[in-house]
């Protein structure tokens, strides 16, 4: 029977795919944006099949962050969606195309699930189409780090689909539905409602009493959406290491009421009206005005007017659209403090558009009827000019999203305030060669003070002034990098990399040392680190290293208990070997290298090939027998920037 059904209406289908065409065709020649550099063309994780397990077991940010544990996100539907479609092309119009598509399943599916509510063909058509032309979608459809959006509201209208179609006996399985709700919550977090949305379709549209909801069957039915969950959530704890991340933000009960409201009249009031179209919208309590919130408030109070005017009179459809909005607006309502630096965004009002649609469609369905005299001249001008005024707006707002200098410039130009899109425009420009205006830029972020990671930008224009040559703010800046954030490897690895530029790679060691702990795998400071060795290596005399490490205090003595002891010695007719005892009580990196000895005449050695035997808890110091004048004093440099001085005992 739905095959009957997809089949009878294949030309309304079409037509949403020939609109989609339109209103989104140029999508296909834009480049990759924003998020899109570190989720795909920098995650080799979705770049071969062979890392096809890496879907469950990794995440999107893995790659660029070299860790799961510092992300939120763990949705394995978009790694997979990545995976396969770069096994098809790695070029930025198949990931688009791969958008439109997803776009138009779901268009098609909210059609057939505004037929199954409604049983109307005109208001499912009407619903399904003013959808698909809402200006509000364009961040969704043409951005294509946004495809968690479109996939889990794929999942989340065909659950709610198949429930229907289970609850009118057109299928007999429930499994479908629970599949559905697994592959949404693997898309994106707010599918974990879709229960929710199926037990007020079950109250308040097939009218089920609480008697027959509270029956073992239909309890047991609910109950089982709780294993998939735990199973994600468990999932999620595996690889992130935890359920969700340190909030961006810390409110007062007063200002979460406050933002709370006036976020939902916002997000009302982009609905209906969604122009103009931004990246980044400012919000915050310093952005509220008494005049926004009085809007934000009024917008909250017609809302609710409107849902309580529903129940009230039994309008199962007009409560349902109400109520779908408010529960998919809902997490961008309660976890504020956990969406990053940008709090309003227009993808997060997606899922919601769909609630909306349906009640435009209802309205429109009600004027047609209620006054047919007017209905096919008036009705008919204000839907094309709706249509014109939509498309317009959609075909205009795709060309902001064709390449990151556009799209920032134009989010700076709407919202001056947007820092972290200054702060991404300044790395542009940075890459593209244009140094001057990005360290002005760089100098702009870092002076307003109100990056959520300043020391990104301490970082950049650190490396610009390096490049100028001004080594002395060049370090101060990577400093103040390490300062505020002490895992932030790249400002490790700047600071190597300054010492080696200035000739001094002993003092580069502690720094490259500490870049490589906070990430074993991070090549950049990999390559400092051997440069340093090679230039050490083959410099000579060792006495201008031993002078530095000590006189100099490049490395700093270790004072107190030391944790090597010296055992003895052993000598044959070429070298001396030295033993000794180690007793660390927490793991150590030496920098066997730069071990030396000095004698009593004042002659410094390097050892030769150290030995490390951590079984036995032993060192093993070999010097050439010349060296053997009088009583030895043995530096051990460690990886922190500290050494042991160890002196030889008489025996």
């Amino acid at each position: 029977m739905l095959y009957i059904f997809l089949r009878s209406h294949a030309r309304i289908f079409a037509l949403f795919a020939i609109t989609i065409s339109i209103l989104y065709g140029s999508i296909l020649s834009h480049d990759f944006i924003h998020d899109d550099h570190g989720q795909i063309e920098q995650n080799i994780y979705i770049q071969s099949l062979s890392y096809l397990p890496k879907v469950i077991t990794g995440c999107i940010w893995e790659a660029a962050l070299g860790s799961c544990t510092f992300s939120s996100y763990y949705r394995p539907i978009q790694s997979l969606s990545y995976l396969f479609t770069y096994s098809i092309s790695h070029e930025p119009w198949a990931f688009y195309l791969v958008n439109l598509f997803y776009f138009w399943i779901l268009g098609c599916l909210v059609f057939l699930l505004a037929h199954l509510l409604t049983e109307n063909k005109t208001i499912a058509f009407l619903t399904a189409f003013f959808f698909i032309i809402h200006p509000i979608n364009t961040e969704v459809v043409a951005w294509i780090a946004a495809v968690p959006e479109l996939t889990y509201t794929i999942f989340l209208v065909t659950g709610t689909i198949l429930h229907i179609l289970y609850r009118k006996n057109q299928i007999t399985s429930y499994e479908w539905v629970y599949g559905a709700y697994g592959l949404g919550i693997a898309s994106k977090e707010p599918a974990v409602f879709l229960p929710i949305i199926l037990l007020i379709l079950d109250y308040f549209h097939f009218k089920k009493s609480v008697k027959e909801l509270i029956t073992r069957k239909e309890i047991i039915r609910y109950i089982l959406f709780v294993p998939i969950l735990l199973l994600y959530l468990g999932a999620r704890m595996y690889v992130l290491g935890s359920l969700g991340t340190d909030g961006f933000y810390s409110f007062t009960p007063k200002e979460r009421i406050v933002h709370f409201f006036s976020l939902l009249g916002l997000y009302l009031k982009k609905l209906i009206y969604p122009y103009p179209l931004n990246f980044f919208y400012e919000f915050g309590v310093s952005s509220l005005t008494p005049t926004s919130l009085m809007y934000s408030f009024l917008f909250c109070i017609l809302f609710s007017l409107l849902a309580y005017t529903a129940f009230r009179k039994n309008r199962a459809i007009i409560l349902f659209a109400c109520l779908w909005i408010f529960i998919f607006l809902s997490p961008a309502l309660i976890f504020i403090n956990s969406l990053g630096e940008n709090v309003f965004s227009e993808r997060y009002a997606f899922a919601s558009g769909i609630g909306f649609s349906l009640l435009v469609a209802l309205l429109a369905n009600f004027l047609m009827k209620r006054y047919p005299y007017i209905s096919q001249r008036v009705l008919r001008v204000v839907f094309l000019l709706v249509i014109i005024l939509a498309s317009s707006v959609v075909i205009k707002r795709t060309f902001d999203w064709k390449n990151d200098v556009i799209l920032y410039n134009d989010t700076l130009i709407k919202n001056p305030n947007a820092d972290l899109i200054l702060y991404n425009y300044a790395v542009i420009l940075r890459d593209n060669g244009e140094y001057a205006y990005a360290k002005t830029l760089f100098e702009s972020v870092i002076a307003k003070g109100r990056l959520r990671e300043p020391w990104k930008a301490h970082n950049n224009l650190g490396n610009i002034l390096r490049m100028e040559g001004n080594t002395k703010e060049a370090f101060a800046h990577f400093k103040h990098a390490i300062e505020i954030n002490k895992n932030h490897r790249e400002a490790y690895s700047n600071i190597g990399a300054l010492f080696i530029d200035e000739d001094n790679p002993l003092a580069a060691l502690p720094y490259l040392c500490e870049a490589l702990t906070i990430d074993p795998q991070f090549k950049n400071a990999e390559n400092n680190f051997a440069h340093a060795i090679n230039t050490l290596s083959t410099r000579k005399p060792e006495t201008i290293y031993y002078e530095d490490m000590v006189k100099k205090k490049v490395f700093i003595k270790e004072s107190g208990e030391l944790p090597i002891t010296f055992k003895s010695k052993e000598c044959n007719t070429k070298q001396c070997s030295y033993f000794f005892s180690t007793h660390f009580t927490e793991p150590q990196i030496m920098l066997p290298f730069i071990i030396m000895s000095k004698n009593t005449h004042g002659i410094v050695e390097k050892a030769v090939d150290p030995i490390f035997n951590s079984d036995s808890n032993t060192i093993i110091l070999s010097f050439d027998k010349k060296t053997e004048r009088g009583l030895l004093d043995f530096i051990f440099p460690t990886c922190n920037g500290t050494y042991y001085s160890i002196r030889e005992a008489t025996q």
